[in-house]
């Protein structure tokens, strides 16, 4: 596992390697990752308590399991009470592993989108008005449109309405509304229609 140390002096990360269980875990609720929370939320954490290297590696099989008794290593009590005290020394704390799973990235806690119109496989004509609403257990940080799966404007409140582009050729398409709460969930709703005009 990748221990990160910030140096308050010069205010550089240092990176050390440290062999020890590690949890995936939420950054906004601090709880275990679920399959809801949003993979840019999900950071892998060290729990546990941080060795040298040698607790886990046997200089005579480096490649194989972990030693069964790393003191055995002459060398072993010499790195272990260097690194403990070096970990005490910069304050590197023990963590321990969260318990609940998260509660903010649920799949109750997603946005949930209503266009209002135009209605699924409707004929319509160029500029023709998008709109609806979404409700969300957490504010709504942003409301997207994209047609044809191309970006074309967003608005922050629950309450949307979007003008499709006169440029819109004849013909089938998809429209398409995302919704992302102030917390990082999200949704989406889309429908097709078909421009006549």
């Amino acid at each position: 596992m990748l221990y990160v140390l910030n140096t308050s002096e010069a205010n550089n990360n240092v990176e050390f390697e440290v062999p020890g269980a590690s949890v995936k875990i939420d950054s906004v609720s601090q709880e275990l990752a679920t399959e809801y929370t949003p993979t840019e939320l999900i950071k892998e954490k060290a729990v546990g308590e941080p060795h040298t290297i040698l607790y886990s590696v046997g200089k005579n099989n480096p490649t194989g399991d972990n030693p069964q008794n790393p003191s055995e290593d002459p060398q072993f009590k010499n790195w272990e009470y260097s690194f403990q005290k070096w970990i005490i020394e910069n304050k590197t704390i023990k963590t321990e592993e969260p318990k609940e799973k998260d509660d903010i990235h649920t799949l109750s806690s997603k946005p949930i989108i209503a266009i209002d119109s135009p209605r699924n496989g409707e004929l319509i004509l160029k500029g023709r008005l998008v709109s609806g609403r979404v409700s969300s257990k957490f504010k709504i940080k942003e409301i997207s449109l994209f047609i044809d799966d191309v970006f074309i404007e967003n608005q922050p409140k629950p309450q949307f309405s979007f003008y499709a582009p006169e440029s819109l050729k004849i013909g089938d398409h998809t429209i398409k509304i995302k919704a992302y709460d102030i917390v990082g969930n999200s949704s989406e709703a889309s429908l097709l229609v078909i421009v006549n005009n």
